[in-house]
């Protein structure tokens, strides 16, 4: 059986990993938790994001990116944005 190096027992949790296991007990006593800590929606991812996924996993794109994103999702969104201002209600003066 695997176990981990002893030092580990002694290494902090990051912060969000705090809040996401006191919500998780807190889920567990039937408290009710509004998810925010890990981006956990309480709806399913929709079918084209998927099959999007699963063609960006396919090509090999399986790395972290850039905090900014990837080049090609940042041009399409700066394309759709250009093309339709008032895409997701944001308007013009709110880009």
């Amino acid at each position: 059986m695997l176990t981990t190096a002893e030092r580990m027992e002694h290494m902090p949790f990051s912060g969000i990993r705090v809040v996401m296991e006191k919500a998780t007990q807190m889920d567990a006593r039937g408290e009710h938790v509004i998810h925010l800590e890990l981006g956990r929606p309480d709806f399913d991812t929709p079918q084209v994001i998927k099959e999007a996924a699963y063609k960006s996993l396919e090509k090999g794109n399986v790395f972290y990116t850039s905090n900014y994103g990837s080049m090609e999702l940042r041009t399409a969104v700066a394309k759709k944005l250009r093309e339709d201002p008032d895409y997701g209600g944001r308007g013009r003066g709110n880009l």
